[in-house]
Parts: C-alpha cells; sequence; structure tokens
C-alpha cells in the first residue's frame, strides 16, 4: 500500500464580523504575517481593512487574502495579534502578483528588577505580582479558573471550518455556523454540552479526497497519527475541538502531557517566566511551557492577565525527538516544522466580568495507507503447464479468487468450466478441460 502525508485543521472562531480568507480564486491580494524574531507563521492575527466593513484572520500558516478590490477602495490595513506590536500596512505597497510577506514585532514591556526576599513582606500588591516566579503564576491561573470563567450557562454562536493540506493543496473543506449551549464550568463538557448547526456545507471548489476523510483506524492502520492516537468522538469534528480545550476541561482527562490540568499540567511540566506584554492596556504574564520525554518534545506558551490571573491564551504543540534530539540540527523554522506533529491555539476573551472562548483551533499530520489500482495488466497463456494466466496489478484476495465463478472464459461464444483455480502473489492460473486438448495440440505445432 501506498503512504501519504497531510495535515488536518480544526478551526472554530467567535468573531462571526470576521471571517477567515482561504480561497482558490486569483482576485486577492495575498499576504502572510510571521514573527519578525523567529520567522514563525502569527497565526489567527486580525486583519482590519481601514474604512471598510471587513476584518480576515490569518490562517496557521499565518497566509490571509482579501478582494483585491480593496486596493483602490482602502488606504491601509491594520495587523495585530496577542504578544506582538501592531502594525499598519498601506494597501498601494501590496503586490498583487506575489505574497506579502508581513513581520509583526513581539510586544515585550520592559520591567524594572524586582527582588522579593523570603524574610519581608512585599510593600504592596504590585510588587508581590511581579516577582512571582513562572510555577507560582501557573499554579494561580489554574485555580482562578472557577473565578474567571463563567459557571452559569451560556450559548454562543461561531464559524468552524476544517480542511486539509497536501503539499500546499487544499483539499476536503468543510464549513459550517454553530451554536453551542454550554451548562457552563464546573459541568461535564463532553456529556452536557449541545450544538446546533445551522449551515454545513462542503466546499465543492476545493478537491474531495473520501480516502484521507474517512475516520482514523488504528486497527488497520489505514489512517493513523504517528506517535499519537485521536478519539474520534463518534466522528463529531468539533466535538474534537471541544476535548482538547484543557481549560474549559480543566478537571478531566484533555491530552497528553497536560493530561487533567488541576492536578497533572504542573508536574508534568517545567516552566519558565518570560517577558511580560501589555495587551488592551493590561499586562500580561507570559510562561514558556515544557516537557521533553525520550520520543518527544512538547513546548507551549501562556498569557495570564496579571489582575486576575485569567489565562488569555494557550498555546500548546507536540514536535518529534526528545532528549537525544540535536539541537544543532534545527535550521529554523521549517526544521521545526516538520517535527511538529500536533498544535492547539486557543485564546479567550474577557466579556462581563467573566473569560470566553474567543477561538480554538487543532492541527495534526497523519498518516493515509493506500491501495493499489487493482485491475487486470495482462493475459498470457502458459504453454508449459497448459492454463491461462492472469496477471493483476495487485494481489488478490486468496479466498475471492479460487472461486471459479469469479471468471467467464469463452471459446467460439462457449462458456469453458474451469477446472482448477491456482494463486500465486499477483498471478492466478486457470485450469480447463479445454487447456489440456487444445492447447497441447497447439504447443505440438508452434
Amino acid at each position: 500500500m501506498v503512504k501519504e502525508l497531510f495535515k488536518f485543521f480544526f478551526i472554530f472562531f467567535l468573531l462571526l464580523a470576521q471571517h477567515t480568507a482561504l480561497s482558490q480564486q486569483e482576485d486577492f491580494i495575498r499576504g502572510q504575517i510571521i514573527d519578525a524574531k523567529t520567522n514563525e507563521p502569527v497565526v489567527f492575527a486580525t486583519i482590519i481593512v481601514k474604512n471598510q466593513i471587513l476584518a480576515v484572520i490569518s490562517n496557521m500558516d499565518g497566509s490571509f487574502q482579501i478582494p483585491l478590490e480593496f486596493k483602490t477602495q482602502a488606504n491601509s490595513i491594520l495587523i495585530s495579534s496577542m504578544g506582538y506590536v501592531s502594525k499598519e500596512v498601506q494597501i498601494e505597497d501590496l503586490k498583487s502578483d506575489e505574497i506579502n510577506l508581513i513581520r509583526l514585532e513581539p510586544a515585550l514591556e520592559v520591567l524594572d528588577e524586582v527582588v522579593v526576599s523570603g524574610t519581608r513582606k512585599p510593600k504592596n500588591k504590585t510588587e508581590d505580582v511581579l516577582g512571582l516566579s513562572a510555577d507560582e503564576i501557573v499554579q494561580r491561573a489554574i485555580k482562578g479558573i472557577f473565578s474567571n470563567y463563567s459557571r452559569l450557562p451560556y450559548s454562543y454562536i461561531g464559524y468552524y471550518r476544517d480542511y486539509q493540506l497536501k503539499d500546499s493543496i487544499y483539499i476536503n473543506l468543510n464549513e459550517a455556523l454553530f451554536e453551542v449551549f454550554d451548562s457552563g464550568f464546573g459541568t461535564n463538557d463532553y456529556n452536557t454540552t449541545k450544538t446546533r448547526i445551522y449551515n454545513y456545507r462542503r466546499n465543492n471548489d476545493f478537491q474531495i479526497d473520501t480516502a484521507t476523510a474517512r475516520p482514523y483506524d488504528y486497527e488497520d492502520e489505514r489512517k493513523t497519527i504517528d506517535g499519537a492516537i485521536i478519539n474520534s468522538f463518534g466522528g463529531n469534528e468539533f466535538m474534537i475541538l471541544r476535548i482538547h480545550d484543557p481549560i474549559r476541561n480543566h478537571s478531566i482527562n484533555s491530552f497528553d502531557y497536560i493530561n487533567i490540568l488541576d492536578i497533572d499540567f504542573e508536574k508534568n511540566h517545567t516552566f519558565k517566566r518570560e517577558a511580560d506584554i501589555i495587551l488592551d492596556n493590561q499586562k500580561l504574564f507570559v510562561v514558556s511551557v515544557k516537557k521533553v520525554t525520550a520520543q518527544n518534545r512538547a513546548l507551549g506558551k501562556l498569557f495570564i492577565s496579571q489582575d486576575d490571573f485569567a489565562i488569555r491564551k494557550l498555546q500548546y504543540a507536540h514536535y518529534r525527538g526528545g532528549k537525544n534530539y540535536d539541537v544543532n540540527e534545527l535550521y529554523g523554522y521549517s526544521k521545526v516544522a516538520r517535527d511538529k506533529f500536533f498544535d492547539i491555539q486557543i485564546e479567550y476573551k474577557p466579556f462581563y466580568g467573566h473569560m470566553y472562548l474567543n477561538y480554538i483551533s487543532v492541527s495534526n499530520d497523519f498518516q493515509v495507507k493506500r491501495d493499489p489500482i487493482f485491475k487486470v495488466e495482462k493475459m498470457l497463456m502458459n504453454w508449459d503447464d497448459l492454463c491461462y494466466e492472469v496477471h493483476f496489478t495487485a494481489q488478490p484476495e486468496v479466498s475471492e479468487a479460487i472461486n471459479k465463478r469469479k471468471y467467464n472464459l469463452r471459446f467460439k461464444g462457449k462458456k469453458v468450466d474451469i477446472s482448477k483455480v491456482e494463486v500465486n502473489n499477483k498471478v492466478v492460473r486457470l485450469f480447463t478441460e479445454l487447456d489440456g486438448v487444445w492447447l497441447a495440440v497447439n504447443k505440438a505445432n508452434r
């Protein structure tokens, strides 16, 4: 069987005033947003066309598209993303015949050094907060989930998309509008949350591949993820998305190595406090997350409010290669991207005193095994063994191939009975009573 590698993406946004730009059409200005320091794509950045009612979201590779017509109707676009300095770009500077590369600078806040000793009480709350270690920040964030996120029932409407990517070609693109009825934090999301689909459609402008669209199959290994297992949860892709939100499902098992966020997250990872940032005039802690085993690495980042310790954003990814991984072989983003086999991005936004989901995205690579095309390659007469030989492009099922009724041989318009069938790899040999007479005579007269 032939093995092929694909990338699979789930995306769910709650920004209905905005939409992602993913199209096969040509009448677009195309761009890609990357981190100016690391050259990694900036995913889910917001691109607003100024003075127009249009905003789009960058895709998992940082790409976006806006209609070409806006080049004559608007002056500029404003690009923003959590953790980065917003940037305004003049539309007239964007080229319509190539991908425009736009770099965003990390929004770092340089803080004065704060020293907190074990015997001196902090003078004020600000000093106490600034002197916290990464572990203490994470502990407070987890403890604050019940107070920062709604425990009362609520609902929201969002835009859903799933698609697959092979060799930069989008396939199997599906879209929908969802309304979600959540019973609130403290209830079991899997058992209690209800969803209503208003408009689900398959985008026929993109290639459809039924083999890659089938559910994961680890028994026959026809569709698998190398190094990971994803439960289909009844085949509901939106359910797979929600199960992978460890903030909403903080008290149940989500995925390795976060597992149960309340219990396992701290003991499974090491944390490091990075430079703080400012978002919407609010200071955020930035904590990097790391887990390294013999087989793989898990790297992530948390953005946590300094006011109430609400988790605003979670980035988490699994990479192949563990403790023996040679970091000197890292050639920048392209090398790292090839190692990544699972990635999740979650962002929450404050609304009337509580945090609510803004978007969630899960992506992973997977492999599909395809059977070769099965057909008759050629048919020969075996003069030595006095039989017909049918050569197939692949080995047939023996139980099927030895069934005499599967074949229809005729001589001068009359059906010829098959006396015996033999299967040898891709070759099926057919013996008939007619062969023993007619073939023997022809063999003698050759």
